[in-house]
């Protein structure tokens, strides 16, 4: 994945909104969020089995991005079965804990994993060191190999425009208008020869009614439906 874009906590009716561009080599498949383990609700990475990005019925959201350094080893475990195994847990406390045992024991390449639950954050930077990062309610915003809120990341700018042009949290459709973006310093849609753009995701965890919308597909070529009903048969994320 590249861009995560995350408003925590700044309306009770709605704790967490997330935006996310996966980018990845187009011959790679891939499948639409779905209840891929009890209680688990995520896209799935049908090369490795692993996911980019998903929820839980304790109210866990977890996403990954990559970094180049370390580079991949032969022998690496996938990112996506650490953000995948990440997805069984119900805290931060336990996400961290997995990871900083994972980072320990397997090699890995690097990565940025973000957890969120209960209107705060972890977003745990491996670089060949693992730098855990605590953050509270507000917007948050990690692409791949940059720090969490990286005021140099050009996906922020384009996020901190967004944000300063809105009064509140952001509705769907400018949410999507964001994804499908190729303005500014760096796309936040992308189209390279054989990497880019792969699918979109958006989830705004309203209360009672959460909605998760996903673009199978570059979002400015594909249109988001709505995966809504995966989240209920897995069952209602906690409070």
């Amino acid at each position: 994945m590249c861009l995560l874009a995350l408003w925590i906590g700044l309306d009770p009716a709605v704790p967490l909104v997330a935006a996310a561009n996966r980018d990845e080599f187009f011959g790679r498949p891939a499948a639409a969020p779905a209840e891929i383990e009890p209680g688990v609700v995520a896209g799935q990475d049908r090369e490795a089995g692993g996911t980019w990005l998903g929820l839980n019925r304790h109210g866990l959201f977890v996403a990954v991005t990559n970094r180049r350094e370390p580079p991949r080893p032969p022998d690496a475990w996938s990112r996506g079965l650490l953000a995948r195994e990440a997805l069984r847990c119900r805290t931060l406390d336990c996400v961290e804990a997995l990871v900083a045992r994972r980072t320990a024991e397997r090699p890995l390449a690097g990565f940025n994993l973000v957890a969120v639950a209960g209107g705060s954050g972890v977003c745990l930077h491996w670089d060949g060191r693992l730098r855990p990062v605590r953050f509270g309610p507000g917007l948050h915003v990690v692409s791949n190999s940059r720090d969490l809120d990286d005021e140099a990341m050009p996906e922020k700018k384009a996020v901190d425009v967004l944000a300063a042009a809105l009064p509140g949290l952001p509705g769907e459709d400018d949410l999507a208008a964001l994804l499908r973006s190729h303005d500014g310093e760096r796309a936040i849609c992308k189209h390279e020869e054989r990497y880019g753009t792969v699918s979109a995701t958006i989830y705004v965890g309203r209360r009672g009614d959460p909605r998760l919308l996903y673009a199978d597909g570059p979002p400015c070529r594909h249109a988001f439906r709505d995966y809504s009903s995966a989240l209920r048969t897995a069952g209602p994320p906690a409070a």
